[in-house]
């Protein structure tokens, strides 16, 4: 079988290597994705988190895919 038709990028062969590394380590969190919902964290609706002590919070990190615009600070506050 031929395969000379399939595209070519220069940096396949690290993109290969990296994911093959991150699968050997277990590390595959830096593939995967997080997603927030405005109208959740809004409504402060998801599950009760009731089996840990955490303060503060991560909702500064998430940006909106359009135009990388962070939720409202006032928002991000009222969680901290």
């Amino acid at each position: 079988m031929c395969v000379d038709h399939l595209p070519y990028h220069p940096l396949s062969p690290f993109i290969y290597a990296f994911v093959l590394i991150a699968a050997l380590l277990g590390v595959w969190w830096v593939l995967r994705s997080r997603t927030v919902h405005r109208s959740d964290v809004e409504a402060r609706g998801g599950a009760a988190n009731v089996d840990s002590a955490c303060t503060g919070t991560n909702l500064g990190d998430f940006l909106r895919a359009t135009d990388l615009e962070q939720l409202p600070a006032d928002l991000i506050a009222s969680y901290s």
